[in-house]
């Protein structure tokens, strides 16, 4: 956990690991301060450990953070966080660009663990889910790398 106080907006670092790589994210944790100690939460605890990103957007970017099943239709917070799973949805300040990270609405005005990375300016996703972190330019080369060059068939 890095605090940084650049321009009074304060900022954390945080890292999700998968088998064979670690992204970094700056988190707005001024500005959303309950969506990233969600986050922060179930990284620290072990709840994003050996999840997988579950869905490729093409017009959006990569889905990750089903803590319950691993395959995108579940998720929960926190257990010190929200009720039943889930936890109130904070205002949306910041805009879903390239390198964004999001925490997915699991319906109206909640959110749980899933978080889609961001691989390119996904305006149609403001007003319905939570940007709260941005990938480091290194992390978002490697997520556009594994959009290039995963096959999805359909």
């Amino acid at each position: 956990n890095n605090n940084n106080d650049n321009n009074n907006e304060q900022k954390s670092s945080n890292t999700t690991t998968s088998s064979t790589t670690t992204l970094h994210l700056d988190l707005a944790t001024a500005a959303l301060p309950e969506t990233t100690q969600n986050f922060l939460q179930l990284a620290k605890d072990g709840y994003y450990d050996n999840t997988t990103f579950y869905r490729l957007e093409s017009q959006t970017g990569l889905a990750a953070g089903d803590v319950q099943h691993l395959h995108g239709k579940g998720g929960h917070c926190h257990p010190d966080m929200g009720v039943y799973g889930v936890l109130p949805q904070e205002s949306m300040v910041l805009r879903h660009t390239k390198g964004m990270v999001t925490m997915l609405c699991a319906g109206v005005d909640r959110v749980d663990s899933r978080f889609l990375c961001c691989t390119q300016d996904a305006p149609q996703l403001d007003g319905y889910h939570v940007p709260f972190a941005k990938l480091t330019p290194e992390s978002l080369q490697i997520c556009e790398e594994w959009q290039k060059n995963i096959y999805t068939k359909r």
